[in-house]
This record gives C-alpha cells, structure tokens and sequence, in this order.
C-alpha cells in the first residue's frame, strides 16, 4: 500500500487543500474491497473459535482458529466480533484488522486465504483492557454463527442518545478587564455523561471548555456583552442555554495589547479520505489535539452530501471515527468543498434542497460547525455563491428558533497581500444574503508567486497575509471593533513542503504564526494536515500526503500552533 500512496497525484491548485484528493479515494475504495466477503468465499463448513493464550493484567494475546469441516476449499473468510467499552485490540496477524468503534473485523492474508476440508488456519492478535478482560461477543464468520448453526444475528446497536443534558444554571461573571470577562457557572447534568459547555454572545460561539469556568478573552474595550452557557454530550446534544448574565468591558489603557489568550481553537485539517485511516483518538491523547477539520464533503450523486463524492454520510468509516474521537474528548468542525470535486451548492438547484443536504450533515452527526473551503471556479459562480449564503443563512435561522447556533466559516486563498478580488466577493455574497459568519479562514499556501523570495519567509508571509485578511474585513464589516475583527481571522498554512515545492513551512514558522495569533487575538489556526504532521521516512523534493518532508518531531506542528488557543 506504501508503494501505491507515494504515486497518489498531488493537486497543484493555489490554495488547496486537497493534496491527493482523487487518489486517496482511489485508494479508500482499493481498501473498502479488501474488506468485502470475497466473491468465491462460502461460508457452509467453516467455524471459528477463540483462545486467549495470554495475559498480563491490563493485555492480552488471542486467537481465532477457522476450520474448514465441509468437503470443498473456502477461499477466503471474514470474522466479525464485538468488544465491550475499555477493550481493543491493537495489532493482529496472518489476517487484516479493522474496525468501528467496538465492532471489529479479521479477513484472510495471502497466506491464510484458502481452507481445505479439514484443515484450519489461525489468525492472531494482541489486545489491551481495564477492569478485567471479557470474552468477544457476536462472532460471526462469513455471515453465519463462529459456532455453526446457521445466520449469526445483526450486532445490537445501543438506542441513540436523544435526551439534552440539562441546562446549566448559576452562571456568573466575574473579573472583567478592557478584553476579556471571567465566567463560572454550576455543572449540568446528563443521562449518559456532560462532555463540556459552549460559550456564546447571542448566535456567535465564542470558546469552548470541559470544565465549568472559562475567561473570554479577545473582547472589545468598553462594551457590554451578554453571555449564555450551554453543556453539550458526546451524542452532540446540546442543552438549553443558561440564564443570560451581562458584563461591559473596562476601558483600555495602560500596557498596550491584548493578553495573548484567545477563545478559539486550533482545528488542524484531516483528509477524511485518506487510507490508512487517521486516527483521531489517538492524536487526543498522543498530541493534545482537542479540535479537529474535517474534509471534505462535497456531491456525490447529484445533490447528496458525501465524503469525497463516494463515502456516504453515515458510513461506518466515518462515524466510528468520530466515536472514537468523542470519547477521547474531542469535538470537529466539518468542512465542504476543497480543490476537488463539486460542492453541494454547485449541484444542488434550489435554496431548499441545499438547506436540507447542509441539515442532514448537522443532523448526522450532531456537529453545528461547519467550514467552506471556496476556491477555483467556485468563487466566481455567482449564483451558487448566493444560493450558498441563503441556504446556510436559512439553516441558521432554524437552528437559532431551536436554540441550537450553526457556526459558519469560510476558508478562502489569500497572497500576502490579502485575499482576492473572488474572496471578497464570497463574503460580500454572504454579507448579502444575511449569513452570519464567523470566521474567514485564509490558507496561507501555494502562492506560485516567483516574485516572492519564500527561504525562511513562509511565516512572516502568513502574518502578512492575516494582517491583509483582518485590514480588508475591516472595509466590509464597518461596525466591528478591532478585536472583534481580529477574532473573525483564521490562517490555515500547508505544514512542510507545500504544492509549489519553494515553498517550505518549517516548525520555527508554526511557532512565529502562533505567537501572532496569540497576541492578536485570532479565532483560529489551523494547517492542512494533521494527517503529515510527521517526518518522512527519508529525505523528499515533493509534497507528500502522510509527512512534511521537513526535519521535525512527530507531532511537532500540532505542538507549536496548539499553543495558540485550546
């Protein structure tokens, strides 16, 4: 499979942030095959069982040994089974490992692929756990019961999580400064568990925290604001919001800028598209990364919302992913569009067809941010720009009559001087057609600019162009003060080696980015990707999809932007 990654074609297109996107779903399919029941496989005369053959208080070694005791060679096998919460399994052998969520699935290797009439084969794995180790359940061996016996029943699925924690009460202001306002409140309850709370000024989020006190930060100097909490789960119900408190801001003097503190998030891009999955709890706990972008989701068929154009809302692949990173404590941001494919607005025909597709996202997965990287032809379609804005702006307007805010962030090419002559027009269709937005993120990337002299310089050109950014929202966004403004910029740079291989952005830049952000007040950084946070295995002139092919640490990106914000 390393082979096939290292050929994916990598798209050249200013700004993008899609590498290889038609390649990594080339290879997600190749994937998604290996996983299908083989064609000539039969499942009359096979059984498997399972041994434990180790364990030493918090993992394990295990097997299962399929028998063939039919009078024909089956040509291929799958095994389904199913662990309880605080069991996984890790690593496997002489067979292929995958999963979702707690379901996991063994299917043959070459070597392990035909069983004779009367002969077995055995497929091995190491697993780990907390408490004490309990026996797979629902084994299911091409279809049928391990044991034999006939069709094995669907895996039980648990009822959805419906029910919204309860609102928490109590909230309170506390110190207050010319930029930010302290804020505790009471814990609220949950049925199942309160994964954490939601700050918010009227319909506009401004950070989000698992414990019960936050300090906003980034606020405008002798304003009155007013504040609401809502406690959210790991479902993505939301709960009603608190009482409202008020508080105005003192009046600036004395020591200049602001506290380096900002409300918002780092949310590094994932290609949701790329094989070998990435693993989204695992960057919880390994790198500390609590927010997440994840792209892209364009048109499959026409006018439906799919991952890549071919993954659909409620794979699997997908959900699992996102199980799996709820429970480790975090939350995503989805994103639209990308370099390529089609976004939903260019296939979708009415305002109400669009709004229902962008709906039934949120409603899958219970996620009310969504981002929309416009770029390319795109950004000069007039009327799928407008039929975008009125479409999110009608989602919007459900969602605020729910008490259920949807967030809404454009992400735009930039040079250093600012965005583009199409950028703009993309927020003035916005502004135009009532769409709140919250943020513009600018992909500080790709500039194919031979003027530019890019050694040492992609920072510096990152801050540029954020500056440019906040400078030219400023002329469209006349009632907004500085900070506020500052807090509507987001810069997304591509990490490492970009497109245009002049361009390198280093560790050091990420650093230079994050000390800005800091001191400006940005409402977020991001980077394309989290998927090539990464060193390469040896040195490379070309971008790659899985590594920055610059000399660094794993993790090490996400290290020095995740000092920007939470």
């Amino acid at each position: 499979m390393a082979r096939v990654r290292a050929t994916l074609p990598i798209s050249r297109t200013k700004g993008s942030l899609t590498l290889s996107h038609r390649g990594s779903l080339a290879l997600l399919v190749v994937v998604g095959l290996a996983l299908a029941l083989p064609a000539g496989a039969q499942a009359d005369g096979l059984t498997a069982s399972f041994a434990k053959t180790s364990d030493w208080g918090s993992g394990f070694v295990g097997s299962y040994t399929i028998r063939n005791g039919g009078s024909t060679t089956v040509n291929g096998w799958r095994i389904d089974f199913d662990l309880p919460p605080g069991e996984s399994i890790t690593s496997a052998w002489s067979g292929n490992l995958s999963s979702a969520g707690n379901h996991y699935v063994l299917t043959d290797a070459p070597w392990t692929h035909a069983v004779a009439p009367g002969s077995s084969v055995t497929v091995g794995f190491q697993g780990a756990y907390s408490g004490g180790f309990v026996l797979p359940a629902n084994c299911a061996i091409n279809g049928q019961l391990c044991a034999g016996g006939g069709s094995a029943p669907p895996p039980p699925s648990p009822p959805p999580d419906t029910t919204p924690p309860s609102a928490p009460g109590g909230l309170a202001a506390g110190t207050v400064t010319a930029s930010s306002v302290a804020l505790s409140w009471n814990p609220a309850t949950d049925s199942v568990g309160v994964t954490g709370y939601e700050i918010d000024s009227g319909q506009t989020k401004l950070a989000t925290t698992t414990s019960t006190s936050a300090t906003v930060t980034g606020l405008s100097p002798s304003t009155a604001y007013t504040f609401t909490v809502r406690a959210f789960d790991a479902a993505g119900n939301f709960s009603a919001p608190s009482a409202p408190v008020s508080a105005t801001t003192s009046t600036a003097g004395g020591g200049g800028g602001g506290s380096g503190a900002t409300p918002a998030e780092f949310a590094p891009y994932v290609d949701m598209t790329l094989w070998p999955q990435f693993d989204l709890g695992q960057a919880v706990s390994a790198a500390g990364i609590k927010h997440f972008t994840l792209a892209f989701l364009v048109s499959g068929s026409s006018c439906q919302a799919a991952w890549g154009g071919v993954v659909a809302l409620n794979d699997p692949f997908i959900t699992g992913a996102l199980s799996n990173l709820r429970a480790a404590g975090g939350s995503a941001i989805i994103s639209f569009g990308g370099a390529a494919n089609q976004e939903l607005a260019l296939t979708c025909t009415s305002v109400n067809a669009l709004a229902a597709q962008y709906q039934a996202v949120i409603d899958q997965y219970g996620i009310r941010d969504l981002d929309f990287d416009i770029e390319g032809a795109a950004q000069s379609d007039q009327t799928s720009l407008d039929r975008r804005s009125k479409a999110l702006a009608a989602v919007q307007a459900a969602g605020r009559a729910a008490g259920r805010p949807v967030h809404v962030s454009l992400t735009l090419p930039v040079m250093p001087t600012g965005l583009t002559a199409e950028g703009l027009n993309v927020i003035r269709s916005a502004i135009a057609n009532g769409l709140d937005v919250g943020a513009v993120n600018v992909m500080a990337m790709d500039y194919f600019d031979p003027s530019l002299g890019y050694s040492g310089l992609m920072g510096d050109y990152a801050i540029q162009a954020a500056q440019s950014t906040h400078d030219q929202l400023a002329t469209l966004y006349p009632g907004r003060g500085d900070a506020s403004l500052w807090a509507m910029v987001g810069v997304t740079p591509m990490i490492g080696i970009n497109d245009d291989s002049n361009e390198v952005f280093t560790v050091s830049d990420a650093t230079k980015l994050a000390t800005f952000a800091q001191s400006k007040g940005l409402g977020r950084l991001a980077m394309w990707s989290a998927n090539r946070d990464a060193p390469c295995p040896g040195p490379t002139l070309w971008a790659s999809n899985t590594c920055s092919g610059v000399p660094q640490s794993q993790w090490a990106f996400s290290r020095a932007l995740e000092t920007f914000g939470t």
